[in-house]
């Protein structure tokens, strides 16, 4: 940073601070991922809710995004099961933020499902169907993360917020299947 001195006329000096170009302004940086929560209302018997350990806050630190570490097993699911995927926007920067707007493309082997379900959430789906939208988090505020020092080791971690959103799709025909014949489905993080 640095000081500029003036006088003013009643010889009184003042500081005026002006900020140097390579100060780094604070980061905004959202990351968006997403995990199969329920098939026809069950929730799968394991959770492939993502989960970030101390190593995945540490890097953080040092590469600006976290690790998320969940199940990307395909689940068996029959042609019209009902998927209920979630849609978790974490704030990894350092000021608060809001998602105004999320924006997903649905896996190919699942078609939206337009009903109350996904209209709670403000959910719309593209003329191709393959692209849904939603503005249900714009007023959601999600808190920075906080960084948590730890005085009697050099790691640093942090406590990620989030925000999520559901969504409800429905199970294609075109699903492929496993050599007795199960579909499978699994929903990719972006």
């Amino acid at each position: 940073n640095g000081t500029v001195k003036s006088r003013v006329p009643s010889n009184t000096t003042i500081e005026i601070y002006i900020p140097n170009d390579e100060e780094e302004k604070p980061k905004f940086d959202l990351a968006l991922r997403k995990f199969i929560s329920k098939v026809d209302g069950v929730a799968p018997t394991v959770s492939r809710e993502p989960v970030i350990d101390a190593q995945s806050k540490t890097l953080l630190d040092s590469t600006g995004t976290a690790a998320y570490h969940h199940t990307k097993d395909s689940l068996k699911v029959k042609v019209g099961s009902k998927i209920e995927y979630t849609l978790r926007v974490y704030n990894e920067g350092e000021i608060d933020g809001y998602a105004a707007e999320i924006k997903d493309h649905l896996p190919s082997n699942l078609e939206f499902v337009d009903g109350d379900f996904n209209k709670q959430y403000g959910w719309t789906v593209s003329e191709d169907g393959r692209t849904v939208t939603t503005k249900y988090l714009e007023n959601a505020k999600i808190n920075k993360a906080v960084k948590n020092e730890n005085p009697t080791t050099p790691e640093k971690t942090y406590t990620l917020s989030y925000k999520e959103v559901p969504i409800m799709c429905k199970v294609k025909d075109t699903a492929k299947t496993d050599e007795k014949g199960h579909y499978e489905i699994s929903v990719p993080d972006d």
